[in-house]
């Protein structure tokens, strides 16, 4: 099955949800948990769709994607969620449009080729450009036609930005912002791997790609309101960089003025690179550094020692961000978990490995593509069955081996350790001064952690503000004693209404200590 999302509660019944696209049957899939450890197909469909919660409303829609095979247009269709449960007898579902947009110009890819969906950033709704209005990133292939048919979708890879307006109407408007054009050199689309970040910090936020298949990093600069500039492409050397079938996971570990970027190759390393506030240096090769070896270079033939998936979270709940990725060469799951110190410091981190196997107890040897933190459509981390333990979502659409050898292509992994969301202590070590950290995940969608550490027993008030000042959260607590806590903030105001994407400050007084920081909700 090949993984799409993940994070979600469409009817609100407290139970979490992932999407699945069967590439056996063709058709999607959604899982809703029912029970601790226990799963069921609870709706079905066809066609390009996903979930994202558009009129922010803390309730995910239905989007699909439609396409006139005569014409190429697309248009876009949203279905809100029944009020009809969702079970294992397909009772609950969606109903028809309550909202279709115009007809576009073919501008995103709507087939499903090797077995790859939409999973791999070639569709999401993200505000971009500071305004209310939804962008849409996504990514589709040049078309070969011969006698009206589709004889090659290889020709090279087409980034698009396109935009939401007028979302209050029956009808928004869809149109295209920005164009890459094809980007041909065997730049094939479904090995395309997205992230966001505002790299020269101005409050806008822009597009980060890599290219498996290419071995480049690419960028696209939001420029201002409906303007991004050109596509940056920095392609990588060939010595020290094999593909990198990876996201760029974009973090801020060790709170300093710059946002740190990892990525791994299929040689099994880790690279990390930093924001410098200029776009093109960002991308340049020699702003590139090593950072670990994460898989030891196999002696079996045919070995790749690769290094896939790269999502951020924090599964087993100490308040120490983790970067997990997979290696199908030693069967495990690798957690990378940041400790503190320099961001760019393997020392920095430890490398914690678990065994994956398939169901039968054989070393799970597929490629196990996907991953599901929770965080790759800005969704809550995973907790879908209620034990107050996270999960980590696997799945495979290297499904013909998987069927040949009568694998099953999903698998959930559940940490051992039980969460802590509120206000906790997160480890008897005493700190030797009053510390604010960076917040995480940043930027975060619906809620994020605050951490702050303590050097003396007393009150600390954590107060939220938007741009313009004015007040929209405060919380205070008593510590009894010195220690790491962290504060749990959901998004929402003093009367508990959803706030609006946007950048945000945050600050914490604790005696004559005042510290804040910014951090940004995307919706």
């Amino acid at each position: 099955g090949n993984l799409i999302n993940a994070g979600m509660d469409v009817d609100g019944d407290g139970w979490g949800e992932f999407l699945l696209w069967n590439v056996d049957t063709d058709t999607y899939q959604l899982y809703e948990a029912f029970g601790d450890d226990q799963y069921h197909v609870v709706y079905t469909d066809q066609g390009l769709m996903n979930f994202f919660d558009l009129d922010e409303d803390g309730q995910h829609e239905l989007v699909k994607i439609h396409e006139d095979e005569a014409t190429m247009e697309q248009w876009i269709t949203i279905h809100e969620w029944d009020n009809i449960d969702l079970d294992a007898d397909l009772n609950g579902g969606f109903t028809d449009a309550t909202k279709t947009t115009n007809r576009f110009e073919r501008s995103i890819w709507n087939n499903i080729a090797e077995g790859y969906g939409n999973d791999m950033g070639l569709l999401d709704f993200v505000k971009l450009d500071g305004d209310d209005d939804w962008d849409i990133f996504a990514v589709d292939a040049e078309l070969t036609f011969f006698g009206g048919q589709l004889v090659s979708w290889r020709d090279g890879t087409i980034m698009n930005v396109l935009e939401m307006t007028n979302f209050e109407a029956d009808s928004p408007l869809v149109e295209l912002r920005y164009t890459s054009g094809p980007i041909g050199d065997g730049m094939l689309f479904f090995g395309i791997w997205n992230n966001y970040v505002d790299v020269d910090k101005d409050g806008l936020t822009d597009i980060l790609l890599v290219s498996d298949h290419t071995q480049s990093l690419m960028g696209i600069h939001t420029a201002g309101n409906d303007t991004y500039d050109p596509i940056v492409i920095s392609a990588l050397p060939n010595i020290g960089f094999y593909h990198i079938p990876t996201f760029p996971v974009v973090a801020n570990f060790d709170n300093d003025e710059e946002d740190e970027i990892y990525f791994a190759d299929r040689d099994g390393q880790v690279w990390f690179m930093h924001t410098t506030g200029e776009f093109e240096s960002t991308l340049a090769p020699y702003n590139i550094y090593y950072l670990a070896r994460i898989v030891k270079k196999q002696n079996t033939a045919g070995a790749l020692n690769m290094t896939i998936n790269g999502h951020v979270g924090d599964q087993d709940g100490d308040g120490k961000p983790n970067i997990y990725y997979t290696s199908k060469d030693i069967s495990s799951l690798i957690d990378v978990e940041y400790q503190g110190g320099w961001a760019g410091d393997s020392a920095s981190f430890t490398y914690t490995y678990t065994d994956l196997h398939f169901a039968n107890g054989d070393p799970m040897t597929a490629t196990m593509w996907n991953m599901q933190t929770g965080t790759r459509y800005r969704n809550p981390l995973l907790d879908m069955d209620r034990d107050n333990k996270r999960e980590i979502i696997l799945g495979g659409p290297d499904s013909d081996y998987m069927v040949w050898h009568d694998h099953p292509t999903v698998y959930i992994y559940e940490s051992l350790h039980e969460v802590q969301t509120k206000v906790a202590d997160e480890t008897p070590d005493i700190p030797e001064k009053f510390k604010l950290f960076q917040n995480y995940p940043n930027p975060f969608n619906p809620g994020t952690t605050i951490q702050y550490s303590i050097a003396n027993p007393g009150t600390v008030e954590i107060r939220i503000f938007n741009m313009i000042g004015e007040e929209v959260g405060r919380f205070e607590t008593m510590h009894d004693a010195p220690g790491m806590f962290s504060y749990y903030w959901d998004g929402t105001d003093k009367t508990g209404t959803r706030l609006p994407s946007g950048m945000y400050l945050y600050q914490i007084q604790h005696g004559r200590f005042n510290q804040q920081k910014k951090m940004i909700l995307l919706r």
